[in-house]
């Protein structure tokens, strides 16, 4: 999905998500590659309940955008 997939531009200019943030989920991978940490790292930040990752079928695993966004307000990303 491109950018122009998911934003819109208001009459004002400003960009907005068309999609409700809630609703964005985010791979192990795509975490790993924002925060710029290893996959390790979010497994144990996992165990330590700082990260609570979504759990799909299988072993599929999945963190809410909301969640990132607060733990990155939070400063406990990094």
């Amino acid at each position: 999905m491109s950018m122009h997939d998911r934003t819109h531009t208001r009459p004002d200019g400003d960009n907005r998500v068309n999609r409700n943030v809630e609703d964005q989920l985010l791979t192990r991978l795509e975490l790993a590659q924002r925060w710029k940490v290893s996959i390790e790292t979010l497994k144990r930040r996992e165990q330590s309940k700082i990260l609570r990752p979504v759990k799909l079928k299988g072993r599929i695993v999945r963190y809410r955008m909301t969640d990132v966004l607060r733990i990155e307000e939070e400063g406990s990303c990094q």
